[in-house]
This record gives C-alpha cells, structure tokens and sequence, in this order.
C-alpha cells in the first residue's frame, strides 16, 4: 500500500472514531437517563452539553507513525484537534520489522491501540480475534451513530469493506 493510501485510510479512521465519540455522547444524552449507553458519557446536561466535557487519550498505531508526528508541539493541527475536541492522541509506534509481534502481544494484553493499521485480514490472526471478540465488523445499522453514518456514506468510504473495532 503506497503512503498516501495509507494515509488516507489512517485519516479516514480517525474520522470515523471521532465520529463514534461524538455519536455516542449525543446518544447517552438524549436518553435521559433511561436506559441509555452503559459505556458512554453520563452527563446530564441535556442537548448542551459539552460532549467533549471528559478527556480522552487515542492510541493510534501506524507503521513509522513517529514520522508522522517529529515535533507535537509544532504540529498547530494537531493542536488544533486534541484541543477541540480534548483528546490526546498517543502514538504506539511500530515498524515493518516487528509489527505482527507487537500487534500479538498489545492484544494478548487488552492493549490493542485504539486505532491501527494491519495486514491480518483473512489470516490466522484475523478469524482468531473475530472469535476471541477482539475487533468487530461495524454493525449495518448506524443510525444510532449518526455522524459514524455520515462518514460511512461518503465516496471515499463506500468502498471500505473490512471496517473493525475493538473492543
């Protein structure tokens, strides 16, 4: 895969795990209360409340993601969206030499990063963490998650066909 391929689909999944955050605390907010998402955000502010109220660290993992990032404190965009939305973006760095390892041994241990890059599928490893209920596909309906529902209707996303989380 060429770098600009992967750097669309490593934007395009921190689009969509951003877009989880915000759909699932306008979720939880909107139930008041009564039976709402267990998992996600409990403020009872109503509608305006601050989503981004708690803050979150985002582990991403991408091959030589260190590159991506020399100097934090000069990034401004990258400022600009750990500000706004609070958030902190931890990069678990890997390389072509020790990836599979690393990636076996973060999810033998639950830590799994939040997102990542991976050429598991139809392997070994990808059936394995399918039944063990490491990842899992993204359910056919989104509409719970509207703005994951946006984003997964875009051109560029239609033809994605091996989305995953994990758990």
């Amino acid at each position: 895969m060429n770098k600009s391929k992967r750097t669309t689909l490593l934007m395009t999944a921190l689009a969509i795990l951003l877009s989880i955050m915000v759909g699932c605390s306008k979720d939880s907010n909107s139930t008041n209360g009564n039976g709402g998402n267990s998992g996600g955000n409990e403020q009872t502010g109503g509608t305006d409340a601050n989503p981004f109220a708690e803050h979150m660290d985002i582990s991403v993992s991408t091959f030589n993601i260190g590159k991506a990032f020399p100097d934090r404190n000069s990034d401004e965009y990258l400022k600009w969206m750990e500000e706004k939305f609070n958030v902190t973006f931890v990069d678990k760095v890997i390389s072509y030499s020790d990836y599979v390892e690393k990636y076996q041994l973060w999810s033998a241990s639950g830590e799994l990063p939040d997102v990542f890059s991976h050429d598991i599928i139809n392997s070994d490893t990808y059936y394995s963490w399918i039944k063990q209920g490491i990842i899992r596909e993204l359910p056919d309906d989104l509409s719970a998650f509207p703005n994951v529902q946006r984003v997964m209707e875009l051109d560029e996303t239609k033809t994605l066909n091996h989305l995953w989380i994990p758990l």
